[in-house]
């Protein structure tokens, strides 16, 4: 089993460090499995596969996920790209945050195919925005595989410090950070008293709170213990 893993490994790094046609086999490999994902056979195996491809070719996988979202040909297959999504995070949320999906940078930002499908929440066609509130309402253990990736980006892009007053200390995407804040509105709004009490009563990530602690505790003279204040280098009993 371990020389299967190891084969398999191996066979990608090479399609990966070859030239454009190694890229191109990648993503014929990466839509096969991709396309076959909501069809309920060997799906646990096709997710091991389309991790690795995560981890190894993030790019050309990311780009098959959004490519398969943005697909405007008919609402059938826009529902089935939700549906294979839904599928892929289920069976990788035993693993979060050793593996955190579409982890990697993509045109400039973490996390591209999540927020692709955080978007359907406001999509004009409602089959689809139903589709996308089933997948969130399945996350009512885990929404903080969906909130840690907000949260991250607020703090990549809080470039600011804080004496007497709130100081802006250089330029930050705030697009990004308006975007985000529409995105949480519509998790609330369609999650409602779930994610209220998730929020209240779930502890936060230890690598959030090293970020923040990264960001904001060098600036301070004492640390707090409150969301909002600087917290202690433990994340023990800090809530979001």
């Amino acid at each position: 089993m371990q020389n299967s893993q190891n084969f398999k490994k191996q066979f990608l790094e090479y399609l990966q460090s070859s030239d454009d046609t190694g890229n191109s086999h990648c993503e014929e490999i990466i839509e096969n499995l991709w396309s076959i994902l909501d069809k309920e056979i060997d799906t646990e195996q096709i997710v091991t596969q389309l991790k690795l491809f995560d981890m190894l070719v993030p790019r050309i996988f990311s780009d098959v996920v959004i490519e398969d979202m943005k697909n405007k040909q008919t609402r059938e297959k826009k529902n089935r790209a939700i549906k294979k999504f839904t599928i892929f995070w289920k069976f990788t949320g035993q693993e979060y945050p050793s593996y955190k999906p579409f982890e990697k940078k993509i045109s400039e930002r973490k996390y591209l195919a999540l927020h692709n499908m955080i978007n359907f929440l406001e999509d004009t066609d409602p089959t689809l925005r139903l589709s996308c509130r089933s997948w969130l309402s399945q996350q009512s253990s885990k929404f903080n595989r969906i909130i840690d990736p907000l949260i991250e980006e607020f703090l990549e892009n809080s470039n600011f410090k804080i004496h007497d007053t709130v100081i802006i200390e250089g330029d930050f995407e705030t697009q990004y950070v308006i975007e985000n804040f529409g995105k949480l509105r519509n998790i609330i709004l369609n999650t409602q008293d779930d994610i209220i009490e998730y929020m209240i009563f779930k502890d936060v990530q230890k690598y959030i709170m090293h970020l923040y602690n990264q960001k904001f505790r060098p600036q301070q003279t004492a640390p707090q213990n409150q969301i909002g204040q600087i917290p202690s280098s433990s994340s023990q009993g800090m809530h979001y």
